[in-house]
């Protein structure tokens, strides 16, 4: 649950359990626990004076919960990779490759504690299914992709120059946000990872040109005096002027004047 994503403590948890795979761990434990617990109750049943009936019951329970458990090991061992969302995708939904990738766990111990929320997933695919960038690029985008390769920490696969619209394909809509079963925040996550992506200089080459026109103009769009003479003839009143030593400061204190200093 999110429900507690705020505490600190809670977060901290999370990381540990995911850096020592409870979560999996936990699960497995589970389903061998419950078997013997209902195999010793059947032992139990045979070898002690009881009535026919009940022996009937417990052998009804025992039969139900070992089919669902080797039912359970059978489908871990031959799933694909696409299995846990393989019911809901949409057409275009396909698995992520590990194959010849590295794996950076620290990656995915850093991005959790960025974005706690992401703890949860189970890669059900509703994002990526609702996702209208996702839907008008049949895929080429996909949210539900890009949070399990973060899950994976199969880093080459989310920073690349050619893979960037892995990342910037996002317009922040909001919309995952709102149909995720688990109150995972995606778009969070990705706001995460463009900052990354522009710290590293990955980001999409006009992303950089307006940040620097912004640095030296004090807004995206300089004024022209084309727009100003119509300005005048329309008896508009002139455009106040920006500080620009102001918002220099400001990009300064975040750090993007260094940024662009090195693309």
């Amino acid at each position: 649950t999110n429900r507690l994503v705020k505490y600190k403590k809670f977060q901290r948890l999370r990381v540990s359990f995911f850096r020592q795979k409870i979560k999996y761990n936990f699960n497995k434990a589970l389903h061998n626990l419950t078997i013997l617990a209902v195999f010793a109750s059947l032992i139990h049943t045979l070898i002690s004076d009881i009535s026919l009936i009940m022996r009937v019951v417990y052998i009804f329970f025992f039969g139900i919960t070992f089919i669902g458990w080797v039912y359970h090991k059978f489908i871990r061992r031959f799933r694909s990779e696409s299995d846990p969302f393989i019911y809901r995708k949409a057409s275009w939904d396909l698995s992520v490759s590990e194959v010849e990738t590295e794996k950076n766990s620290k990656l995915t111990l850093k991005l959790l504690e960025k974005v706690p929320s992401l703890y949860p997933c189970f890669q059900c695919g509703i994002c990526a299914e609702s996702c209208p960038v996702a839907q008008v690029t049949e895929g080429k985008y996909n949210p539900r992709s890009l949070i399990l390769k973060v899950l994976l920490g199969l880093e080459t696969q989310i920073f690349s120059p050619e893979n960037a619209f892995t990342i910037w394909g996002c317009t922040v809509c909001d919309t995952c946000n709102e149909v995720c079963p688990q109150k995972v925040e995606p778009t969070e996550l990705f706001t995460t990872l463009k900052n990354m992506s522009t710290e590293r200089g990955e980001a999409p080459p006009h992303y950089y040109t307006q940040a620097e026109t912004i640095l030296e103009h004090g807004k995206a769009i300089p004024s022209q005096p084309a727009i100003e003479r119509r300005r005048e003839e329309l008896k508009l009143p002139p455009i106040q002027k920006p500080d620009v030593n102001e918002i220099q400061k400001l990009l300064s204190s975040t750090k993007i004047s260094n940024i662009l200093s090195k693309i």
